[in-house]
């Protein structure tokens, strides 16, 4: 029942799709759009269905296609529609902004609805951590997306994606901290390190000298967020 939703659901939409929306780049992208964004809703709603099921086998299938058609959906979202994205479709506010948002909110919602069961078999006793991942990484690389599409000008466009990698980076690490996970420290650390390693490869050598100064001013702050806050951490394991 829940795979003949799933699938009449997707064909029925991308029928309608075709027939209401004229232009062919336009359609494409709207249909695509669409499935994604369908595919999360049904994945949360079976995130947050499947506890509720007693019968393990179903409930084990009901929590694989909730991590499932969120990876899938990332996949299509970034790898196929953002390909095909038409000229005519404005950052933030367009048709693939809406799939966006939808592919970095819908998984961190499913993974809070995660059953917090040590019984369920791998991988899906991992299947938290992979919304989470999945979400995360949705939002790094679709802002960065949107904000190459956004700014016209290549300079002020690399100079915010640099520091959108900063920002990131910085929360990363205040919620590593604020939770207590290693893991999503070490995440924010990452990107810290390709967001120093744009600047120091590509920025200086392509940006103007207003821009580098404006990038090593960001870095130079996140540095220092970044030190402050390992240095608290380490005083109060003193204490």
């Amino acid at each position: 029942l829940g795979a003949l939703v799933l699938l009449g659901g997707t064909l029925e939409l991308q029928r309608l799709l075709r027939q209401q929306v004229s232009g062919a780049d336009a359609r494409a992208l709207a249909t695509r759009v669409a499935t994604c964004v369908y595919w999360l809703i049904c994945a949360a709603g079976v995130a947050q269905a499947a506890p509720r099921w007693k019968l393990v086998p179903v409930r084990t299938v009901m929590l694989g296609a909730a991590m499932g058609l969120p990876a899938l959906s990332f996949i299509v979202l970034f790898f196929t529609a953002a390909a095909e994205r038409p000229p005519s479709d404005p950052a933030f506010t367009g048709v693939w902004s809406v799939g966006w948002y939808a592919q970095c909110v819908v998984p961190m919602l499913a993974a809070r609805w995660w059953p917090k069961t040590p019984t369920l078999p791998d991988p899906l006793g991992w299947g938290d951590v992979v919304l989470w991942i999945l979400g995360g990484a949705a939002l790094l690389v679709g802002g960065s997306i949107e904000l190459h599409r956004f700014f016209p000008s290549t300079l002020a466009g690399n100079l915010a994606i640099s520091t959108f990698w900063l920002a990131y980076a910085a929360v990363l690490v205040w919620l590593g901290f604020r939770l207590d996970r290693g893991l999503v420290r070490s995440a924010g650390l990452g990107v810290a390190g390709l967001a120093a390693a744009k600047i120091a490869l590509y920025d200086l050598a392509e940006l103007e000298a207003l821009y580098r100064i404006g990038s090593f001013f960001v870095l130079a702050i996140v540095a220092l967020a970044v030190a402050y806050a390992y240095n608290r951490k380490a005083s109060r394991k003193d204490v």
